[in-house]
């Protein structure tokens, strides 16, 4: 895979935008940009559950 790492970060406003991000070079493009957004959404969901339970906080850049 040649693709810039970060181009696969989904931008979305809804999404945490990922810190730090490593993605196997064996992967194609599509299927890797897949596997980063499956990421992106747990990071979210798992991130949304902590704040509500108020055991921790995000700080978005």
């Amino acid at each position: 895979m040649t693709t810039d790492v970060l181009s696969l970060i989904d931008p979305s406003p809804e999404l945490v935008r990922l810190l730090s991000l490593t993605v196997d070079g064996g992967l194609d493009t599509e299927r890797a940009r897949h596997m980063v957004r499956i990421g992106q959404a747990l990071y979210t969901y798992w991130h949304t559950f902590l704040l509500q339970a108020g055991i921790a906080s995000i700080a978005h850049a």
